[in-house]
């Protein structure tokens, strides 16, 4: 073999190395992305789920006066709107709304997440207080379970 001869073949090796990983790469990547889509996916319908148990608790929740009444009723519908179709709307045009809205208005965005989260901790710890409060029932033979 020839020097040109041997420069030759390891071009040609080294591109279809090449060709190679970059076609591994891509397929990673497609896993990658596709996992992560069906993740995010998920997350949505758990978070659609929570607005429409959140919704529920408003409704059954009682109301000191009429008009404290109509507020959470007025709320829960509002609440569990969002969540269908939040439920209904496709990820990426999510995404997409979302940062739009956060580049226009960053102030209000910052102000939402931190409303947000607040209103979501003060939920969970309320319906954790409440398991935690559940009375002891009796069982048909006198004992607790």
């Amino acid at each position: 073999m020839t020097q040109q001869t041997i420069s030759k073949t390891v071009k040609e090796t080294a591109q279809v190395a090449k060709e190679d990983l970059s076609e591994i790469a891509g397929k990673a990547g497609s896993v990658l992305r596709s996992e992560a889509e069906a993740r995010a996916e998920t997350g949505k319908e758990m978070v659609s789920d929570q607005g429409l148990r959140l919704a529920e608790s408003l409704r059954a929740a009682p109301g000191a006066d009429d008009l404290q009444s109509r507020v959470q009723n007025v709320v829960a519908s509002s609440v569990a709107d969002l969540s269908e179709e939040l439920r209904q709307t496709d990820l990426s045009t999510l995404l997409v709304g979302t940062e739009r809205f956060a580049r226009r208005h960053p102030g209000a965005f910052v102000a939402g997440a931190a409303i947000a989260g607040f209103a979501l901790a003060r939920f969970l710890r309320a319906s954790g207080e409440q398991a935690d409060e559940a009375p002891l029932a009796l069982t048909h033979e006198g004992t607790y379970p």
